[in-house]
């Protein structure tokens, strides 16, 4: 164990760090006919029969989300009000990457054409998390709003249905998510100007993405072949950062890493 002391030093230490994609995500998706309620859209998350989330908008111009239970959502404080966030495709939905509030401190999405995340954005993913008592399910829903916060259209959602593992907005589950026996190793890793992945067996024609944790994408490494490949860092400040690996719209790995300098 590496003492709060000690972290200080994390970039001097060589470690390496070897990933399996045996623990890859079950996904369960739901694709609905375009609902636009009236006032409110109750939301089912897992299909359980049970409403998780409230979607609603009231005759003050306000689109709120009201998590049920002890579901939660994932937003910020600006000046007092909770703001739902509005994510891209791609975005990482995890415990430790966002704020997350509950029923206690429903989420404002859009208020008139001033207020929200949601105000004049085109269709966008709403991280939501389940609550089990620890373990954590998480998944999105995808909606839009209209100019003026009068009504919203849900589109469709999805959930990660093994406990505590990521998804990302707008991932759907398919044969790419299927078991394969090919593992991953990341030398160093803390690193601070380059790292090296080295796989199992041999990559053909496959692309390394890397995203910012709000779901940006940095990086983009086209038509790998070969076991190894050299990841540069030099143009990218400290942080932490998720990896993608793709072939043949297979994914092979999706991963944190995290980059010290």
């Amino acid at each position: 164990m590496i003492s709060s002391g000690g972290v200080k030093y994390l970039p001097l230490i060589l470690l390496c760090f070897t990933f399996s994609n045996l623990s890859l995500a079950q996904i369960l998706y739901t694709d609905i006919p375009d609902a636009t309620p009236n006032a409110s859209f109750p939301l089912d998350l897992n299909n359980d029969g049970a409403v998780d989330f409230i979607i609603q908008f009231d005759a003050l111009d306000k689109i709120m989300c009201y998590p049920q239970d002890q579901h939660a959502y994932a937003g910020e404080v600006v000046e007092n009000d909770y703001l739902a966030h509005a994510l891209i495709d791609n975005s990482y939905v995890c415990d430790s990457l966002l704020n997350w509030y509950g029923a206690d401190t429903p989420g404002i999405m859009a208020w008139s054409d001033t207020i929200g995340n949601w105000v004049n954005a085109d269709p966008r993913y709403l991280a939501l998390r389940l609550n089990s008592n620890d373990p954590f399910y998480f998944g999105w829903v995808r909606l839009s709003v209209v100019t003026g916060s009068t009504s919203f259209t849900v589109l469709d959602y999805a959930y990660e249905s093994s406990p505590n593992n990521c998804i990302l907005t707008g991932q759907l589950p398919s044969h790419q998510e299927e078991i394969t026996p090919i593992s991953f190793t990341l030398c160093p890793h803390p690193f601070t100007a380059s790292t090296q992945l080295q796989a199992s067996s041999p990559m053909e024609n496959a692309t390394l993405t890397l995203y910012d944790l709000l779901g940006n994408q940095l990086l983009c490494i086209q038509h790998i072949q070969g076991s190894t490949l050299s990841i540069s860092g030099e143009n990218l400040p400290s942080g932490t950062y998720f990896l993608m690996l793709e072939q043949a719209d297979t994914l092979l790995l999706k991963e944190k890493i995290l980059l010290i300098k």
